[in-house]
């Protein structure tokens, strides 16, 4: 592949990658908000007499552990997709050395 064509390649892995930071770190802060809410949700069934509302909550608590474990799965899978990307730091080294090579041809050779 050509220098020029590898370096577009790169950037747009390195985008792809700040991407998928970014909906990771949503997400993740999106499953911290919910485990909070369930944290409550339980200890609010601990002094929720018997009745309708106790099954109700019994019923929501459920619900939203379904969603959290949800969440933690799809966080770990989305953590491992964005592992094939590389490291961060090595795509950009590697822009960054692409991109001297680049700079060091003089213009005829471009």
């Amino acid at each position: 592949m050509e220098p020029k064509a590898r370096l577009d390649y790169l950037r747009e892995e390195l985008k792809r990658f700040d991407k998928e930071e970014k909906e990771i770190a949503d997400l993740a802060q999106r499953q911290e908000k919910e485990q909070s809410e369930l944290n409550k949700m339980e200890a609010n069934l601990v002094t929720t007499p018997a009745g309708p509302a106790a099954d109700a909550l019994k019923d929501k608590i459920e619900s939203v552990r379904k969603l959290v474990r949800k969440m933690n799965s799809d966080l770990a899978s989305m953590r491992g997709n964005l592992a094939r990307f590389g490291k961060k730091a090595d795509i950009q080294k590697e822009i960054d050395q692409l991109q001297k090579t680049i700079d060091a041809k003089k213009p005829g050779e471009q």
